[in-house]
């Protein structure tokens, strides 16, 4: 999981350095007809990873591994769920960034800029089945787990809502439906 996530975060990095990935491309150093991207290694690091998380959260509940942090036994559900939850934030919020980015117009008369490449074009669409995997995880949370993670699943579903994708607005629209209200209802606690 860990070079999946190092592989994943080097990914975005190169794809984010727009004058990086120009340089490549006018010195034609990678011999590409197009800017240089790492989108499908970013994408199947992602989708790697939140198939590894999403199968030890399913499948470890009985299986115990001590911890050394805090010296109790923990199972790997315990272990995979806050890390899945994370990984999904991080695949939800890029999405949103990236469908942000793609929509705000680079100025073209600042000279003192130097020039540089904006995001991948790709992107976003070669993101989507990995936001429409994670929205599923979301949508498959118990209502105790969803109603912890509020905090910062409703900003990034939020964020969502206006995206140029029909399937991941449908995707949460459908969490919002089933998720949100569960999680807000009043609990009895006694």
């Amino acid at each position: 999981l860990a070079a999946l996530a190092s592989s994943r975060t080097f990914a975005k990095t190169f794809d984010a350095d727009g004058v990086l990935r120009l340089a490549l491309f006018e010195t034609r150093l990678m011999g590409a007809d197009a800017p240089p991207d790492l989108v499908a290694q970013r994408v199947d690091a992602g989708a790697a990873a939140l198939k590894a998380l999403k199968a030890l959260r399913a499948n470890g509940g009985d299986t115990v591994m001590p911890t050394s942090e805090t010296g109790d036994d923990e199972t790997l559900r315990d272990v995979a769920e806050p890390r899945l939850l994370e990984l999904c934030r991080d695949i939800l919020h890029e999405y949103a960034e990236t469908e942000t980015a793609g929509k705000v117009a680079v100025d073209a008369d600042d000279d003192d800029a130097p020039a540089a490449l904006g995001p991948p074009a790709g992107l976003a669409k070669a993101s989507t089945p990995l936001a429409l995997d994670a929205l599923d995880v979301v949508k498959g949370l118990d209502a105790d787990t969803f109603a912890r993670h509020c905090s910062w699943l409703v900003p990034v579903l939020s964020e969502l809502i206006v995206c140029q994708s029909v399937d991941v607005r449908a995707a949460v629209a459908a969490v919002f439906a089933t998720r949100l209200p569960t999680a807000l209802a009043p609990r009895d606690d006694a």
